[in-house]
């Protein structure tokens, strides 16, 4: 048996697979400690299966445990000893400003103030060479006096370090044994990669979600462990791979997109068994929405993401994430305009038409309003709306203050929604040199089926899948994933046949870095290990990441990988130097082990089936008037022949509207519903 486990901030989702067959449980969240319900979770899971810990081969777990800490900065004081004459780096950054014209500018968050910033006597210069190596009171008296000034973990951050990282860890080992209650991180062992003042970021971030993470995946361990569970469990990162939990403690900010990297791999595992490789993945929950593109069956990947300002390296799934989700709440700015998010009612007090307290109005009071969220359905068999609250609602706070009638103004709200989602999604395509019109959009999320023929009009789309349990693609995503691992040099050369030679070594040694990796995991899956480049024009300040072939290499590689470079370039900018010398900034080798993911099939669970009142709703499709409306159980739909809309289907973890203009059908092979605009 494999579990994945999603925990979310209402939800925590189980997602079980064993001996072919699936079974799926929601428990209610805990808060402040995210893991207290593992053990129970488990154990729901377990029961519908009648199983018990020992059956579990594998525990898959995504968390937005790091993404929150970073969000609301409840985050470890950290400590940065760094070269002499580098001490302010994190404080001047790049020099940029998110806004260049406001005049009541607020200088950017540093994450470590310059009382806690110390430096130290070392140099290595970009070839490796040590010039200066670190003196070793020096280091620990700096050290003594940043934990006395209140630093509760320590990040070592020299110049060069990812040519030669000799001095860092010398100085981290002076300081472990000096003082061992101290975490100690260096920027070479989070991102061995050029740049001091992201690697800097980087690390520093890693070194204030140390303590949090530690002690939160410790405890889900011992949570999993009180269920029976006797494997360690695996924590899904942000590229779409998993590692134990006993290493995702090390580099937590490898975990900031961990929740949604499942959606994206649940999303190409089911669209794999469709025959469809080129996809734009729409993830819609409570409070946000993220988008992604997957090419060939393969994610977009970026190297680098901003959080809070703060630049994080590291291999993350591209996404493009706003503040649009079913509790975004609707209101009226100083201006008199429409605004929808980034506030969000969240689980507590919730939706007004939750009848849990909550006033504001909410895109999810918008569709109640409109009828595609009717009262006709419990959502998650329990939850009944009220569509009286969900009118007070939008009319006290956007249909009054605009001078529109309810319905107009529930229309407003979700227009304002999917226009801003459309954006995103226009930047994650088009800004990108891609065609939204070639793309299968697969709609997730608790809200995201709601809206998914929206957001198709909106980009031309003209065919859209629902998965069978969309509320729970994340969850069930991370048990198609493989256990990974990068390797990184940094090496500034030219990209010509006299250096050929020089990157196969390259190469070569970091292929023997994941060999060794390999062996010593112990799993006796398929591996594959592939190769990138980060590669420029001569004279470019970034990098386009770019595929290259296996070895061995020799001079028409060089041509290769011109060539494949020129198309990546004129894709994304518009354009391609033919005559420009291209230099390679680094190099990088992704080692993946099947561990148990390739053998699972999508399915419905047995009893996933939605109790309803009434066969049809009306429902406002225009402001003109409402429309008799089917209203299907999903779960319960086995129609292959095409179906013409509107219709509403329901399911207990997701609601999907099929506007008039389209047609769906059932995908016998997993249960999902395909989804068509009429020709």
């Amino acid at each position: 048996m494999r579990i994945g486990i999603d925990i979310g901030g209402t939800f925590t989702d189980v997602f079980a697979v064993a001996d072919g067959q699936t079974f799926i449980a929601k428990v209610p969240s805990s808060y402040p400690d995210p893991s207290a319900v593992i053990s129970a979770a488990v154990q729901a899971v377990l029961t519908k299966a009648a199983a018990d810990g020992a059956d579990v081969a594998a525990l898959i777990h995504g968390t937005t445990v790091a993404t929150n800490a970073v969000i609301e900065r409840d985050l470890g004081v950290v400590g940065l000893i760094t070269t002499a004459g580098f001490g302010d780096v994190l404080a001047i950054g790049r020099q940029t400003r998110n806004s260049l014209y406001q005049l009541d500018f607020t200088p950017r968050w540093v994450p470590v103030p310059r009382e806690l910033r110390a430096e130290v006597n070392e140099r290595t210069d970009f070839t490796g060479q040590v010039l200066t190596a670190p003196d070793r009171d020096e280091v620990l008296a700096v050290a003594e006096h940043l934990i006395s000034g209140g630093a509760t973990a320590l990040c070592v951050g020299f110049l060069h370090s990812y040519a030669n990282d000799a001095n860092e860890r010398e100085a981290a080992a002076w300081i472990e044994h000096a003082f061992p209650d101290i975490g100690v991180w260096t920027s070479a062992s989070s991102v061995p990669e050029f740049r001091e003042y992201e690697r800097f970021s980087t690390a520093v971030m890693d070194a204030a979600l140390g303590q949090t993470m530690t002690t939160y995946l410790r405890r889900f361990t011992d949570q999993s462990r009180a269920a029976g569970v006797v494997p360690e469990p695996y924590l899904m990162e942000s590229s779409g791979g998993v590692v134990r939990m006993s290493e995702a403690a090390l580099r937590p900010t490898r975990t900031l997109l961990s929740g949604p990297a499942g959606g994206v791999l649940g999303a190409i595992d089911l669209a794999k068994q469709h025959d469809r490789a080129d996809l734009l993945t729409f993830d819609m929950g409570g409070t946000s929405a993220d988008i992604g593109v997957i090419r060939e069956g393969a994610p977009d990947v970026v190297g680098i993401r901003h959080f809070e300002d703060l630049p994080v390296l590291g291999t993350t799934v591209a996404l493009e994430a706003i503040g649009a989700g079913g509790g975004s709440i609707a209101s009226i700015d100083r201006g008199g305009r429409l605004q929808v998010g980034p506030r969000s009612a969240g689980s507590v007090p919730g939706p007004a038409s939750y009848g849990k307290g909550g006033t504001e109005a909410t895109v999810t009071d918008a569709h109640v309003v409109l009828g595609t969220l009717p009262q006709a359905a419990r959502l998650g068999n329990s939850l009944q709306v009220d569509r009286e609250l969900a009118v007070e609602a939008v009319e006290r706070s956007v249909a009054k203050p605009l001078g529109l009638d309810v319905i107009s103004a529930a229309h407003a709200i979700l227009d304002m929604v999917n226009t801003n989602m459309a954006l995103a999604a226009r930047r994650a395509t088009v800004a990108q040199g891609i065609d939204p019109r070639t793309l299968t959009l697969v709609a997730y999320g608790g809200a995201g089926p709601l809206h998914a023929t929206s957001l198709a009009g909106e980009l031309g789309i003209d065919e859209v899948v629902i998965p069978p349990h969309p509320g729970m693609l994340s969850a069930l995503g991370l048990l198609v994933s493989d256990l990974r691992k990068e390797f990184v040099r940094s090496s500034v050369m030219q990209l010509i046949p006299p250096n050929i030679d020089q990157l196969s070594d390259e190469v070569k040694l970091l292929m023997a870095d994941a060999l060794a990796w390999r062996d010593a995991q112990g799993e006796t899956g398929t591996w594959t290990a592939g190769i990138e480049g980060e590669l420029r024009y001569r004279g470019q300040e970034h990098a386009l990441r770019t595929r290259l072939p296996d070895l061995p290499w020799d001079a028409r590689t060089v041509e290769v990988v011109k060539e494949t470079f020129d198309e990546l370039h004129e894709q994304l900018n518009g354009y391609r130097v033919t005559d420009e010398e291209i230099e390679l900034v680094s190099l990088r080798v992704t080692c993946a082990i099947d561990v148990g993911g390739s053998e699972l099939q999508l399915q419905y669970a047995t009893g996933s089936g939605v109790e309803l009142a009434a066969p049809d709703t009306p429902v406002w499709w225009t402001s003109a008037a409402p429309v008799p409306t089917p209203l299907i159980s999903a779960p319960d739909l086995h129609h292959e022949d095409w179906i013409e809309g509107p219709a509403i289907l329901v399911q207990e973890d997701a609601t999907c509207a099929v506007a008039p203009g389209y047609r769906f059908r059932t995908l016998a092979k997993t249960g999902g519903i395909a989804i068509q605009r009429i020709p």
